[in-house]
């Protein structure tokens, strides 16, 4: 059955399956939580991999029935979400070098302003006789 899939079904299907066996891993031992990540929450574990491995099961079902339509309309479905990642990836990476261009610059002006200023004021004094 695998080799009858078109490529953007196969590809998704990998990821998938892959993404499937690490979350299996991650929840093996645990009673009534399920675990993602650093996610937890008290869930039925077991039913929510078997919806899990249904979704994966007809997502790859359906991207094989658009590939008969249109390949490219499969391969876009199956990459939006990366596309929507490396976009993501870009903002957070050029808005962080951003701040951080912006920090060190208002850093070096307050250096500058200290420098300027003397380190000690002297005032005069009034004698009074």
């Amino acid at each position: 059955m695998f080799k009858q899939l078109c490529t953007p079904a196969k590809f998704y299907f990998i990821i998938a399956t892959v993404s499937y066996i690490l979350m299996l891993f991650q929840n093996i031992n645990c009673n009534g939580r399920f675990h993602l990540g650093s996610y937890s929450c008290p869930q039925n574990t077991s039913m929510i991999l078997v919806l899990n491995a249904l979704y994966i099961a007809i997502w790859t079902y359906v991207l094989n029935l658009i590939c008969t339509i249109n390949k490219n309309i499969s391969w876009i479905i199956v990459l939006f979400p990366f596309i929507l990642l490396f976009i993501g990836l870009g903002i957070v990476l050029i808005n962080g070098i951003q701040q951080e261009t912006f920090s060190n610059s208002s850093a070096d002006v307050s250096q500058a302003t200290l420098n300027i200023m003397p380190s000690r004021i002297t005032l005069p004094t009034m004698s009074y006789n």
